[in-house]
């Protein structure tokens, strides 16, 4: 199953280097630790409130999915997928990382600027040479970040 999860870009690249996601909160009765994410299904509510906004990380799960109601209580279990529609889903932390794959990684307009690292003679260039270069920056990047996921088969563990 196709699903995604927004994060800031800076989060999201770290995220691929890694291999690893680290929930904000890893308290054993808060019930959804782990990571929060969207099935590509129409009818979810993205209209709440993200802690970084910038990237998608368009991800694939092999595991179970449940449906589960935002008031069960703690602790759910961990490796499958939790399915709370119309709000969201989530995979708790502590989930193996056999089941969640990285696909890729979509960036906002804009917002892939704020992972390079440019030259800081960059910014005295003509405009033609300046984009030409930017351009070739951001191609490079995106190629080795893609090569960690692409060729490889990243799996994902999401501590806890």
């Amino acid at each position: 199953m196709r699903i995604f999860h927004v994060t800031s870009s800076a989060s999201a690249v770290a995220i691929i280097k890694r291999g690893i996601f680290y929930p904000a909160s890893d308290h054993p009765l808060n019930n959804d630790n782990g990571l929060n994410c969207f099935r590509y299904r129409s009818g979810y509510q993205m209209r709440q409130n993200f802690v970084g906004e910038g990237a998608r990380l368009i991800l694939e799960w092999s595991g179970p999915v449940v449906i589960t109601h935002p008031d069960v209580s703690p602790p759910l279990p961990t490796d499958v997928l939790h399915d709370q529609y119309p709000w969201r889903c989530f995979i708790r932390g502590g989930t193996k990382f056999q089941f969640l794959r990285v696909l890729g990684i979509h960036f906002a307009k804009g917002e892939i600027d704020s992972v390079l690292d440019f030259p800081s003679w960059h910014q005295f260039l003509p405009a033609a040479l300046k984009n030409a270069l930017a351009r070739r920056v951001r191609l490079r990047f995106l190629h080795s970040l893609r090569n960690k996921y692409r060729n490889n088969s990243l799996f994902l563990v999401v501590i806890g």
